[in-house]
């Protein structure tokens, strides 16, 4: 019967301990997500966008300008966030609003290939729609 008691007021003490931490807790704001309700999406596959910083290139047989087989289209082609920055006065002077960037992965790290023989990466470091606002 003591444990019991013990342990029911050890309980009561803890619940009234969080009660009161919240009510003195001030309120955290949230920020609302950005809504893209009308906006005008460009999506940029950015190895392919465009090359703004050619010091950054890969070197020897990784690096392709041309795509003439399917083979050549594994090869990477200078693309860059500089190329991104570069060209948003001319992606917002065809009206678009936002850009939506496709995942940058690193060519480095493929996974085992799945039953087809394809690999995938198996690490990403993101995806997401940034509004052109210059």
């Amino acid at each position: 019967m003591k444990k019991t008691k013990k342990s029911l007021c050890k309980m009561i003490v803890s619940l009234l301990s969080v009660i009161i931490l919240c009510s003195v807790m001030p309120a955290v704001p949230t920020q609302a997500a950005t809504s893209l309700r009308g906006e005008s999406i460009y999506q940029i596959m950015v190895d392919r966008f465009y090359d703004g910083d050619k010091s950054n290139n890969a070197k020897g047989e990784a690096f392709c300008y041309t795509e003439n087989t399917q083979d050549e289209f594994r090869y990477m082609h200078g693309g860059d966030w500089q190329g991104i920055i570069d060209k948003i006065p001319y992606i917002k002077g065809m009206g678009y609003t936002a850009i939506w960037i496709s995942p940058v992965t690193d060519p480095q790290l493929w996974g085992v290939p799945d039953a087809n023989g394809t690999q995938w990466p198996t690490a990403y470091y993101s995806g997401s729609v940034v509004k052109t606002q210059i």
